[in-house]
């Protein structure tokens, strides 16, 4: 069946975007560029014992959710694998998400009594990444293709800012670097870093950047650390935690995947009298959490530990778990079993999950066991165009 060409009607999107579709032997199809209602030529260039790949050569019947692309790299041949959606309608695209993300989170009976709050949606649709992260081959930079290996080179990326874009469009790309780090932030500009084999790269930055977060204040982040690439997006994930605690009003908050305090600065800040852990493994990001709470709310009771959070057991804080919110926001890998034993051991009243990755999300949920349930959920489109999204869910102990 390998480099057949077959007609296929695209029924729903995969979680990672791609059309579905059957095959007349009833095998899953995935095809790239699909959106639900086209009617597609496509050649089947994969075949698995239970499903198939395919690459649509032509749309005989378009979909009524299809638009034209907004990146033109996703003409190239392979495509960019990252605006999966470009295609796709907007409000298409977020139903989509809206629906894995729910699908996620009660397939098989696993929250039944979940409440799920309207998906909130980026203002923008392109222009918004204030971070861009390229691979770098022989004097280019670019995105891997889903081989992993071939590079597509960009010059500009639609996602970006148009500050970075602008960067980008005649930088030099040196032919020993690996990677290209962009950032961009109001107060500091465009700031430029190559990652070079052998060579310890000197830095003007060395110092923080500055992330503005409107009315929960400035942010202090070191350049190479994660920090949310949609700023009107973050400043909403922010506000929903700030809800959680005022609703639960713990005395304790315990932040794990902490980062540079991104949450538990604008939470001392509006709640002073919170009892606040951070644990995070970055020393960089650490330091800046302990300036950012320093700043913003001076004299609170907040202690940051340089920890791998996935290691950490509660039980070595002062807090009482029945008066205590642990807040976790992990990397899109989800926390490690260790972690969700010692916390499903611990017990505390209430967690609260910030995900970019709704798979591992529902794994670490089961990890957590029976002594929790999910009650409320909410997805933030902090990166339209693509496959991933922001969500925040609530567990409180049963």
């Amino acid at each position: 069946m390998d480099s057949d060409i077959r007609t296929l009607k695209i029924s729903s999107f995969s979680f990672m975007g791609d059309g579905i579709a059957s095959l007349p032997d009833g095998r899953v199809c995935f095809v790239r560029v699909g959106i639900p209602g086209d009617t597609v030529e496509a050649q089947v260039y994969s075949v698995k014992k239970n499903f198939a790949r395919a690459a649509v050569r032509s749309i005989p019947v378009k979909s009524d959710h299809r638009r034209e692309s907004f990146c033109s790299l996703r003409a190239n041949d392979p495509p960019c694998p990252g605006c999966v959606y470009a295609e796709t309608e907007a409000d298409f695209e977020l139903q989509a998400k809206q629906k894995q993300y729910e699908d996620f989170l009660t397939r098989g009976g696993r929250a039944p009594h979940c409440r799920f709050g309207p998906p909130f949606p980026s203002p923008v649709r392109t222009g918004y990444r204030s971070r861009l992260s390229l691979s770098c081959e022989g004097g280019q930079a670019g995105y891997r293709a889903d081989d992993n290996r071939t590079l597509i080179p960009v010059r500009n990326c639609p996602l970006a800012r148009k500050e970075i874009n602008e960067t980008l469009s005649d930088l030099e790309i040196p032919e020993d670097a690996k990677r290209l780090l962009i950032r961009y932030t109001e107060k500091d500009g465009t700031i430029v870093r190559f990652e070079r084999p052998g060579r310890k790269e000197r830095h003007p930055d060395k110092s923080f950047l500055t992330e503005d977060l409107g009315e929960h204040g400035t942010f202090l982040t070191p350049t190479g650390s994660f920090f949310q690439v949609n700023m009107p997006v973050a400043k909403a994930l922010i506000d929903s935690v700030l809800a959680y605690l005022e609703q639960k009003q713990p005395r304790y908050l315990l932040d794990l995947f902490c980062g540079s305090g991104f949450f538990s600065a604008a939470a001392l800040r509006r709640f002073p009298a919170l009892r606040t852990v951070g644990v995070e493994l970055d020393p960089d990001a650490v330091r800046a959490a302990r300036l950012n709470v320093s700043r913003l709310a001076p004299g609170c009771d907040a202690r940051f530990l340089t920890l791998d959070a996935g290691k950490f057991d509660p039980v070595r804080t002062p807090a009482e778990p029945d008066k205590t919110l642990v807040l976790l926001d992990p990397p899109r890998t989800g926390i490690p079993e260790r972690l969700a034993e010692a916390l499903k051991n611990w017990g505390p009243a209430c967690i609260v999950y910030v995900s970019c990755a709704p798979d591992m999300l529902r794994r670490d949920i089961e990890r957590l066991g029976s002594g929790f349930e999910v009650r409320e959920g909410r997805l933030f489109d902090m990166f339209p165009g693509t496959a991933h999204f922001e969500n925040i869910t609530l567990l409180e102990k049963i």
